[in-house]
C-alpha cells in the first residue's frame, strides 16, 4: 500500500511544470477532477490523463485485494466487513436499464468522439461505487448509496494481438538471462461507465507509433517458452532464497493459472527513449514456499512476461522513485 499511495503517476517532487490538475464545476457535492502529466525522461514520468467522478472499484480490484489480504493475513473484522460489503455490491444482478452491452457501446462511442483507433477491449467487468464520494479510505462511509456499472479496459492492437500492461510488482534486476527493461509500460485506456454516463476515463502511457520494425517475426514454440519459464522461475527462486535455500531443502511450487499471447513493450535497441511493441507470453502464476522446517508460506501472485521471440524476461517498468533493496 505504501508504494501505491506514495508513488502516484500524477505526483513528482519537482519544480518543473509537467503536471495539471483541475475541478470541473458542475455544481455537485463532489465535482469531477481532471489530472494530466507529461513525459519527462529525467524524472521518469510518462504521459497520462485522468478524468474521474467520485470513486469506483471493480471485480479486478476486488480479486487483487482479496488475494493480497489472504497472503498478508492482516484483515481485521471491520476490514472483512468492508470488503464483504463491496463484494456483495459487485455480485448483485445486472440492472435491466444498463448492461454490459450498453457499457461496451458507450465505450466505443467515446473512442469515436476522440478519434481514437487501433484499441481493443481486453476486459469488461462489473464496477460499483459512488459519484459523490472521494474518501481516502475508498467507499468506507456509512450508508453510502452505491451505483453499479461496468469497468472497461482497452489496449493498443498489434496485428492480431492486443497490448498488455504489467501490474505493479517486484522486478528482478540481475538474473542470468536476457532481460528487457522498457522505459514505459504498454498504453492502456480504462473507463468506468454507469447509466448516468462516464465516471472515469484514464489514458496511460501515451506514445507515438513511429514505424514497423519487422513483419511476420518467427516466434519460439510453446514448448521452448515453457523451458524458458522454468529457467526463469529457478533463477528468481535462487534470487529470493539464495543458494543456502537449496542446501536447506526449501521447495518452491508454482501453479500456472492462465496463459495469454499478448503484445508488450520492450526496450528498443540503442534507443533508450523508445520501446518496441512485441509478441509476448503472459503467464499468471500462484506459488508457495515450503521451508526445511516443513512450514509453508504463500507468495504474491505473479504475472510473468516473456518475449515470445527469444524468451527474454520483460521486467515491469521500474518507477525511479521506488528503491528496491
Amino acid at each position: 500500500m505504501y508504494v501505491f499511495r506514495q508513488n502516484s503517476d500524477y505526483y513528482f517532487d519537482t519544480e518543473k511544470k509537467i503536471g495539471f490538475m483541475a475541478r470541473v464545476d458542475k455544481g455537485r457535492t463532489v465535482n469531477p477532477i481532471i489530472r494530466a502529466i507529461d513525459y519527462d525522461e529525467e524524472l521518469g514520468s510518462t504521459s497520462n490523463f485522468l478524468y474521474r467522478q467520485g470513486t469506483f472499484v471493480d471485480e479486478k480490484w476486488m480479486e487483487h485485494t482479496l488475494s493480497n489480504q489472504e497472503i498478508l493475513g492482516f484483515r481485521g473484522e471491520a476490514y472483512n466487513e468492508y470488503l464483504n460489503r463491496l463484494n456483495d455490491a459487485l455480485g448483485q444482478i445486472e440492472s435491466d436499464m444498463f448492461q454490459r452491452e450498453d457499457a461496451l457501446r458507450e465505450a466505443n462511442k467515446i473512442l469515436k468522439a476522440l478519434s481514437l483507433k487501433g484499441y481493443r477491449v481486453t476486459d469488461c467487468v462489473k464496477a460499483v461505487g459512488s459519484p459523490e464520494s472521494e474518501s481516502w479510505a475508498c467507499l468506507d462511509e456509512a450508508d453510502l448509496k452505491m451505483v453499479r456499472g461496468y469497468s472497461v479496459y482497452l489496449s493498443l492492437e498489434a496485428g492480431d494481438l492486443v497490448g498488455y500492461a504489467q501490474p505493479l510488482q517486484q522486478p528482478y534486476l540481475e538474473l542470468p538471462e536476457t532481460t528487457y527493461a522498457p522505459s514505459f509500460s504498454t498504453e492502456q485506456i480504462h473507463m468506468v461507465l454507469t447509466e448516468e454516463g462516464i465516471q472515469l476515463f484514464e489514458w496511460t502511457n501515451l506514445g507515438e507509433q513511429e514505424d514497423e520494425i519487422a513483419e511476420n517475426t518467427k516466434l519460439l514454440s510453446f514448448d521452448e517458452i515453457k523451458e524458458e519459464m522454468a529457467d526463469h522461475l529457478l533463477y528468481r527462486a535462487v534470487a529470493d532464497g539464495g543458494e543456502e535455500a537449496k542446501a536447506l531443502g526449501d521447495r518452491y511450487r508454482y501453479t500456472v493459472t492462465g496463459v495469454q499471447l499478448r503484445a508488450v513493450n520492450i526496450s528498443a535497441y540503442e534507443e533508450p527513449k523508445a520501446v518496441w511493441l512485441v509478441p509476448a507470453w503472459v503467464s499468471s502464476l500462484k506459488y508457495d514456499v515450503t521451508f526445511s522446517q516443513q512450514t509453508t508460506m504463500k507468495g504474491n501472485d505473479i504475472e510473468l512476461v516473456l518475449n515470445a521471440i527469444d524468451g527474454g524476461y520483460v521486467m515491469p517498468r521500474l518507477d525511479p522513485r521506488i528503491i528496491i533493496p
